[in-house]
C-alpha cells in the first residue's frame, strides 16, 4: 500500500527509436519495437512527506544505536579493523553487480597494482569501489552533484573512461534485451531530466526532519530510480549510502558492511526498489533498517574475530620479544593480509634483512604462506585473515558460518 503523500513514478508508452540501427542485422531491425514503457516522470522528493508506521520508527532507533556501538568499537579495538571491513563492503557491493573476486586478489591488486596476476578479472573495478568509499571518509560537504560525479569517476575511470564523471545522455534500462527496453524491468527517465532530479535529490539529502536511516534508504532508492549514469549506478548509489552515514555522524569511516547484509537479501532489495517506484517507501526503509542493524552487529563481531586471530591463534605461536618485528608484522597482517618485503619495511621502518627474517619466522610458525606474486617477486599471505574477509564479503561471519 502506497504511503500517503509519497509520489510514485509515472509510466507511459513512448515511441522507441534506437541509435546506430545500421549496426544491426536485418532480422534485429525488424524485431525492434515501435514503443516502450518508460519512466517518463520521476517526481521531486525534496519536499515530500514521508509517513511511516510507528513500529518502524522504533526499529530505526534500535538500528541506529547498534551503528553507534559499531563505530565505538572502531575506537576501542586494539586492532585497525576498518580496512578489512572496507574491502569486504566494496566487494559485496560489487557482487550485487555480479562482479566477484577473492579477498586475496583484491588485496594484491590494491597493494601491488597493475601488471600483476591480480590485475586480471574484476579486481581493478572492485579496488576502484574501495577507493570511492575511501573518498567518502574524506568528504566534508558530500551533499552536492559534484561529489556524486567524483565518486563515479573513481569507480569507472579505468574500465569505462568515456562515461566517467558525466551524467548520461542516452536511454538506460534494467533487464530485457540489450537492443531495446521493450521487456525491461525498469526504464530510467529521460536523460534531459537527470541534472534537475539530482539537484532535487541533493536537497532531499540535506533535510533534517527525517531519521537518518529512513532518509538514507529513500535517497538510495531515488538515486537508483534516476539512474543518472550509463553504467556504475548501483555501486555509486551504495557508496552514496556511506556518504550519508558519515554525514549523519553515525560512522567515522565508510566501513559499515551494509552491502554485505543487503547481498544476503538481493530479491528483497530489488522488490523494495520496485515498491518504492510505485509510491511505497516503507519496504526499502524497513529493509535498510534491518540490514543496517545486522551490518553493525557483523562489524563488531568481525573486529572481535580479528582480535581472536591475532591473540588466540597467532600469539601462542610467537616466541620473540614483545617489540620484535614478527609481532609487529602480525599486527599489520590484520589490516593488510598480503605483504612483501617492501610493504613491511615501509610500514615498520626496518631493514629488508629484518623484514625477510621476520617473515621467514612467521612462515615457519604457519601464520603466513609464502608464494610468488610475479617473476622474482615474493609475497606472504595470512590465510586466516583472508578467509575471514571472504566470509564477511559473502554476507557471513565465522560465527554464522560455523
Amino acid at each position: 500500500m502506497a504511503e500517503r503523500g509519497w509520489p510514485g513514478v509515472h509510466i507511459r508508452e513512448r515511441p522507441w527509436k534506437p541509435r546506430n540501427t545500421d549496426l544491426l542485422s536485418t532480422r534485429q531491425r525488424t524485431r525492434l519495437p515501435a514503443t516502450c514503457r518508460e519512466s517518463v516522470v520521476v517526481p521531486d522528493i525534496s519536499g515530500a512527506m514521508l509517513s511511516l508506521p510507528t513500529d518502524l520508527f522504533a526499529e530505526i532507533e534500535a538500528a541506529t544505536l547498534e551503528i553507534v556501538r559499531f563505530d565505538a568499537a572502531r575506537h576501542t579495538s586494539p586492532l585497525p579493523f576498518t580496512a578489512p571491513l572496507l574491502r569486504s563492503e566494496a566487494s559485496a557491493s560489487s557482487r550485487m553487480e555480479r562482479l566477484t573476486v577473492s579477498s586475496r586478489k583484491l588485496v594484491e591488486e590494491e597493494i601491488f597494482g597493475t601488471g600483476q596476476p591480480g590485475s586480471r578479472g574484476n579486481a581493478p573495478e572492485i579496488v576502484a569501489n574501495t577507493r570511492a568509499m575511501e573518498l567518502v571518509s574524506r568528504t566534508v560537504d558530500p551533499l552536492n552533484p559534484g561529489t556524486i560525479l567524483e565518486m563515479h569517476r573513481i569507480l569507472m575511470e579505468r574500465t569505462n573512461p568515456g562515461i566517467v564523471g558525466l551524467f548520461r545522455g542516452e536511454p538506460v534500462w534494467i533487464g530485457g534485451s540489450d537492443l531495446s527496453p521493450a521487456d525491461a524491468e525498469f526504464v530510467a527517465p529521460d536523460s534531459a531530466t537527470v541534472p534537475d532530479l539530482i539537484d532535487d535529490l541533493c536537497a532531499f539529502m540535506r533535510r533534517t526532519d527525517l531519521p537518518a536511516l529512513a532518509k538514507i534508504a529513500v535517497a538510495h532508492a531515488q538515486f537508483g530510480t534516476i539512474h543518472p549514469f550509463a553504467d556504475g549506478n548501483g555501486r555509486t548509489g551504495r557508496a552514496l549510502v556511506h556518504v550519508l552515514l558519515r554525514n549523519a555522524d553515525l560512522t567515522a569511516t565508510a566501513a559499515l558492511p551494509l552491502s554485505v547484509r543487503l547481498l544476503t537479501r538481493v530479491a528483497n532489495y530489488f522488490a523494495a526498489l520496485t515498491a518504492y517506484r510505485a509510491g511505497d517507501p516503507e519496504p526499502v526503509v524497513r529493509l535498510f533498517t534491518t540490514c543496517a542493524r545486522q551490518a553493525a552487529e557483523l562489524g563488531v563481531d568481525t573486529a572481535a574475530e580479528l582480535c581472536s586471530i591475532r591473540d588466540m591463534e597467532w600469539e601462542p605461536l610467537l616466541t620473540s620479544r614483545a617489540d620484535a618485528a614478527d609481532r609487529k608484522i602480525c599486527d599489520l597482517l590484520t589490516s593488510q593480509p598480503v605483504v612483501d618485503v617492501t610493504t613491511v619495511t615501509d610500514n615498520l621502518g626496518c631493514t629488508g634483512i629484518t623484514a625477510r627474517r621476520a617473515l621467514s619466522s612467521l612462515e615457519e610458525a604457519g601464520i603466513v604462506v609464502a608464494y610468488q606474486i610475479g617473476k622474482r617477486h615474493r609475497a606472504w599471505r595470512a590465510p586466516a585473515v583472508l578467509e575471514l574477509m571472504d566470509d564477511v564479503a559473502e554476507g557471513i561471519g565465522r560465527r554464522q558460518a560455523g
